[in-house]
C-alpha cells in the first residue's frame, strides 16, 4: 500500500525499486523517505538522525549515498545563471495586477542579464491569440519560444538550457579513435532565474517541470503576476514547498554583481535606482 502511493507523492514505481536494491530489507522505511524528501535535502533534513538513529552504519552509508547531499548555492552566480522571462505579452499585461510595474522589473532583470552575459530567453503563449512579448523585452532576449503548452518545458525550453556536447572540430575526427576529444559539454548553466505571467499557471507550470528536470530554480517574485494577487501568492506558497528559492529583482541584480568594484557596477546602479525610486 506504501508503494502504490509513492506516484502521488513524485516517486516512481522504478525509483522505489532501485531503493529496494539499496536498502535491503528496510525497503519500505527508503521508500517512504524518498517519498516524502526531495533527493538533494533529504540527508540535511532535520529527521535525518532521527530516522537514520540505532541503524548499522553500513546501511546508514547505503541511504547516504542513494539520497547524495548537493544542497543550493546561497548566492547566485551570473557565471551559472540563465534568465527565463515567461508570457509578457501585449495583449495579457493589461490583465495583470500590477501589470506596469511586473513589465519593468522583467525589463530591468534582462537589462542587467545582459550586461553580465547572463543568457535570457522569453517565451510566448499562443502568440497568435495573445500577441507578442513586451517589444522592448523581447529585444532582449537571445530567443524566444512559442508554446501552447502552458509549460514551456514540454516544448523544448529545457534542450535550449541544456545544450548537447558539442563535437570535436577541424578534423579531429580522421585522428584513431583513442586520440580523439570526447565530445565537449558546454559550460553547466543549472540555476535558472525565472519570472513571468501568469504566475499561477504558465509560470508554475515551467518552474515546476524544471525542477524535475533537475535545475535550480530561483523564482523573482516582483516580476511575476496574475490577474488576481490570491493566485500570484498561492503559485509562490506552491513553488516555496517544492524547493524552488523566492527571490527579488534586486537581489538578483546584486548577487550577480557581488561587489561595487564590479565592471559594470557603475553602469547599473543608476537603472537599479530609478527602479527603487518609481516602486518598480
Amino acid at each position: 500500500m506504501l508503494l502504490d502511493d509513492l506516484p502521488s507523492s513524485g516517486c516512481t514505481l522504478a525509483q522505489a525499486a532501485r531503493l529496494l536494491c539499496a536498502a535491503g530489507a528496510t525497503s519500505v522505511d527508503g521508500a517512504v523517505m524518498h517519498a516524502l524528501f526531495p533527493l538533494p535535502s533529504v540527508a540535511t533534513h532535520p529527521i535525518w538522525p532521527v530516522w537514520t538513529a540505532g541503524r548499522p552504519e553500513p546501511l546508514r552509508q547505503r541511504i547516504t549515498t542513494f539520497f547524495p547531499q548537493t544542497p543550493l548555492p546561497m548566492l547566485l552566480d551570473a557565471s551559472t545563471s540563465q534568465l527565463v522571462l515567461v508570457d509578457y505579452q501585449e495583449r495579457l499585461m493589461p490583465a495583470i495586477f500590477e501589470g506596469a510595474a511586473v513589465l519593468a522589473r522583467a525589463r530591468l532583470l534582462a537589462q542587467v542579464a545582459r550586461r553580465l552575459q547572463v543568457p535570457v530567453w522569453g517565451t510566448e503563449q499562443n502568440p497568435s491569440r495573445l500577441g507578442a512579448n513586451d517589444a522592448a523585452l523581447r529585444a532582449l532576449c537571445q530567443q524566444t519560444l512559442a508554446k501552447m503548452h502552458f509549460s514551456a518545458v514540454e516544448e523544448g525550453l529545457g534542450e535550449w538550457l541544456r545544450p548537447p556536447a558539442k563535437a570535436p572540430a577541424g578534423n579531429a575526427r580522421s585522428l584513431p579513435r583513442h586520440l580523439q576529444k570526447p565530445p565537449q559539454a558546454a559550460p553547466a548553466r543549472g540555476s535558472i532565474v525565472i519570472a513571468g505571467c501568469e504566475a499561477h499557471v504558465c509560470l508554475l507550470q515551467t518552474a515546476l517541470d524544471l525542477l524535475e528536470d533537475e535545475f535550480e530554480v530561483w523564482v523573482v517574485t516582483d516580476a511575476c503576476g496574475s490577474r488576481t494577487e490570491r493566485n500570484r501568492d498561492a503559485a509562490f506558497d506552491r513553488l516555496a514547498g517544492a524547493g524552488a528559492e523566492l527571490v527579488t529583482t534586486e537581489m538578483v541584480a546584486f548577487e550577480w554583481l557581488r561587489s561595487c568594484e564590479h565592471p559594470a557596477f557603475k553602469d547599473l546602479l543608476p537603472l537599479l535606482k530609478e527602479s527603487g525610486a518609481q516602486g518598480a
